[in-house]
């Protein structure tokens, strides 16, 4: 799916076709991010036995709920740096790379926390 024109995969962008990547880029991102909660609380049960305590749920309801302000801070800040340096088709690219970075990043941390 592409929001820009990346230089490297040299495709084509028309507004019909960012117009549909953020459409279906708004539809796609809540139905990925809303299991999260559920799937944090089943790893946190099948390492502890299968309770869950009052700190360990306040710790990671407060984990789920601090990721969404983390990302758009992160956003923010990297698209006003990038956007200096770059021109748009690899600001673009680089902005994706940092997207699917972060998301690892939070993954595996969130894994090893729990």
């Amino acid at each position: 799916m592409f929001l820009g024109p990346v230089p490297f995969f040299n495709v084509a962008t028309t507004r019909v076709q960012v117009m549909l990547s953020l459409a279906l880029l708004g539809f796609f991102v809540p139905m990925g991010c809303t299991p999260i909660l559920v799937i944090m609380f089943d790893v946190y049960k099948m390492r502890n036995g299968g309770e869950v305590s009052v700190s360990a749920s306040n710790t990671i309801v407060s984990l789920y709920c601090s990721c969404f302000p983390l990302g758009a801070c992160i956003g923010s800040f990297s698209a006003g740096v990038v956007s200096v340096y770059a021109t748009f088709e690899w600001s673009t690219g680089t902005l994706g790379m940092i997207f699917i970075l972060q998301s690892l990043v939070a993954f595996c941390v969130l894994l090893e926390v729990l």
